[in-house]
């Protein structure tokens, strides 16, 4: 088994470190085209604003990530955030504590996952299509619940929009510090531990995976309800930022996870990528949002803009792979 996973680690070689600091650069020189071409961009306050917006799609891809890694997807968490967005809200609102609320998101998130896990896992429902019906299903929940009004929560209720709109040390907001700590959690998990390991492992080659004794049901159950307790963990985010439970809350936020993903130099098909990457790819979703609003784009250009870049990435990353794979047989 040791060997067989030695050797999917063996992906994240050094010509896929290069293929990150190409996307690195890509990062900072979109950051310096945005600063030139948009006034307010490089202001304090503008700072802040990317890093609390981009904030929601590091938390959910750096666990959508190593999903992906595994081989699967999951195109349900923006209906999930917004499912969290209205109960977060929904629980404050009738006087429950911010953090008990919080972490009855990040259960229900985590149900959410489960329900995919099984419907796909088990019974072996391709995830696209198991997640694409917990999309609509779940983003119809998220308007049932509040009968499609949100759930504006009144200033009385104390400390409600200090999870997505405070600062620690009144210096760094708090969704950057969640942020962060994740992050590094991830990491963890993702070069240290079992879960990181075999979820390249079976990406890489399923049938060898299950052949070495990994148990691929295990491994992908875990990864799908990770994914979807930080989805749920980044609706009670979005609720405290809006002041409200919006159920219209993450429309095309599952696309923003995997434009950032891909862009991270993951294999859509499994068996390789990184949580560095995926950040690096959300900070360039991050940013190119941000500057869009600042130069006055249209929204419907956005969108044109958001598929171009994610078509040029799956270019870009099918480019990186052919090089890769020449260099490996030299």
């Amino acid at each position: 088994m040791e060997g067989m996973i030695g050797r999917s680690l063996q992906l994240r070689s050094s010509p896929h470190r290069l293929q990150r600091l190409v996307i690195l650069g890509v990062l900072i020189g979109l950051a310096l085209l945005m600063s030139v071409s948009a006034e307010n961009f490089l202001t304090v306050n503008n700072i802040n604003n990317v890093l609390k917006q981009t904030a929601f799609t590091v938390l959910t891809g750096a666990a959508a990530l190593l999903l992906v890694v595994s081989g699967n997807i999951d195109l349900s968490v923006g209906s999930v955030l917004a499912t969290t967005c209205v109960i977060f809200a929904s629980l404050c609102k009738s006087g429950m504590g911010i953090c008990l609320a919080a972490l009855v998101s990040v259960a229900v998130g985590a149900m959410i996952g489960l329900v995919n896990a099984v419907v796909s896992v088990r019974f072996k429902i391709p995830a696209i299509i198991a997640t694409i019906i917990s999309m609509y299903v779940f983003r119809g929940f998220a308007y049932a619940i509040c009968r499609a009004n949100p759930v504006v929560v009144p200033f009385s209720v104390k400390n409600f929009s200090f999870l997505g709109r405070g600062y620690v040390a009144g210096i760094i907001p708090f969704p950057v510090v969640l942020m962060v700590g994740f992050v590094a959690l991830f990491i963890f998990i993702e070069k240290k531990t079992l879960v990181g390991k075999y979820a390249v492992a079976i990406g890489g080659n399923r049938t060898s995976a299950i052949l070495s004794g990994i148990n691929v049901d295990r491994i992908q159950t875990v990864l799908f309800v990770l994914t979807g307790a930080m989805a749920g963990l980044s609706g009670a985010l979005m609720a405290s930022r809006l002041g409200s439970g919006d159920p219209t809350a993450g429309q095309g936020f599952e696309f923003d996870v995997m434009i950032a993903i891909i862009l991270g130099g993951t294999n859509i098909n499994g068996g390789e990528g990184s949580v560095v990457g995926a950040v690096i790819g959300a900070f360039i979703v991050g940013i190119l949002n941000n500057g869009m609003n600042q130069l006055d784009i249209q929204s419907f250009y956005q969108f044109v803009v958001k598929g171009v870049v994610l078509a040029l990435a799956i270019v870009f990353d099918q480019f990186m792979k052919s090089r890769i794979m020449a260099m490996g047989t030299r």
